[in-house]
């Protein structure tokens, strides 16, 4: 049995077919659970089963590709399911709306997240071309930032007054001071290593 992100063969060995997708490196992976067929005449290879796709309530692990006025637009890396099913996931796209980043009130999506940024969320709905998600929830958010001038790490200092579920991050190496949306296991929470 093989599943999603599962690797199976180089584009060096075979061409890739159906249920499969090809990797940054040139890895040949498994876009949906099931068993590999090898075509030896066509040097093809593919999985036979079904794409188990991410459905509302999954919780994603996402990185912010861009921030727009009213949206975040997102890359999917990883799925967890209900079950506690974690599987890694060909492209796929996801968003999240002004409304479902913060509790608080924000004027900007900058406000709680930033490029680059990795965030956990709960997927709200779907759409044949994105995954809508949601980090309203205090224990969804950014769980590593990245210093929006020099991209190192940011650590939480404080919540923010003023935007209640939001925190006061200064940079570890430039000491600039930015706001993120956290979750509530950030990965540098008030350490200065």
């Amino acid at each position: 049995m093989i599943f999603i992100g599962d690797i199976i063969a180089s584009e060096n060995e075979y061409l890739a077919g159906k249920g499969t997708f090809v990797d940054d490196e040139g890895n040949i992976c498994a876009a949906v659970i099931g068993k590999v067929v090898k075509d030896d005449a066509k040097k093809e290879i593919s999985v036979r089963g079904r794409l188990l796709l991410p459905k509302p309530g999954d919780i994603a692990i996402a990185m912010v590709t861009d921030v727009k006025e009213k949206v975040v637009l997102l890359d999917l890396e990883e799925v967890k399911n209900s079950k506690g099913v974690v599987r890694r996931l060909p492209k796929k796209s996801g968003l999240i709306f002004i409304a479902n980043l913060s509790q608080s009130y924000l004027e900007n999506p900058r406000q709680a997240v930033k490029i680059g940024d990795l965030i956990r969320g709960e997927i709200a709905d779907e759409d044949p071309g994105a995954y809508f998600i949601s980090i309203k929830d205090p224990s969804y958010g950014v769980l590593l930032g990245l210093c929006s001038k020099c991209r190192s790490k940011l650590i939480e200092k404080t919540k923010d007054m003023k935007l209640k579920d939001c925190s006061v991050m200064v940079c570890s190496k430039c000491k600039g001071i930015e706001t993120r949306k956290t979750a509530k296991d950030y990965i540098y929470r008030g350490v200065q290593k």
